[in-house]
């Protein structure tokens, strides 16, 4: 498999030691296929040391792939943090970005993988989340797709909670 079908995984960090260890636990059990996985960790500057202290154990125990650590010294926030993670499809071609409070499912980079690998050549799809969204933030209402017997549903709205 090329790059492109077996996505890096980024996780912009920052302040939340145990939103990060219960994230990258989560990471640990989940599914891979037999490739080595890029997986970065990017601290943001001023970390809390507990981040670091985090991220550096799971670095020795992740069974997965190559584990990096980005330590930044300036703070770029947030925004800037989750646009530098994007612009890393230059490098790496697909990416996953995953915020430190979130637990991803042990098969979503199963599902990540066969969903870049279908959708890679549509010029239409810009990115792909990997969750469902319950709430749509612009009209502030609940949201549930139509059940129409299919695994994805098309949205024109962005979202950096887990995307592909």
């Amino acid at each position: 498999m090329n790059k492109l079908v077996t996505p890096a995984i980024f996780i912009p960090a920052f302040s939340r030691p145990h939103a990060l260890d219960r994230l990258l636990q989560s990471l640990e059990t989940a599914k891979y296929p037999d490739e080595q996985v890029e997986l970065v960790i990017s601290l943001d500057g001023q970390f809390h040391p507990d981040v670091e202290v985090v991220a550096e154990r799971f670095k020795l125990v992740f069974s997965h792939g190559n584990v990096t650590i980005i330590k930044r010294t300036d703070n770029i926030g947030l925004r800037n943090h989750i646009l530098w993670c994007g612009d890393q499809t230059e490098k790496y071609g697909a990416i996953i970005v995953l915020e430190d409070d979130l637990i991803v499912s042990k098969l979503f980079y199963m599902y990540a993988t066969a969903a870049v690998r279908y959708f890679c050549d549509d010029e239409r799809i810009a990115g792909i989340s990997l969750y469902s969204q319950r709430f749509n933030e612009n009209a502030n209402l609940p949201f549930e797709p139509l059940n129409v017997m299919r695994e994805n549903y098309f949205m024109q709205i962005a979202s950096s909670s887990g995307q592909l």
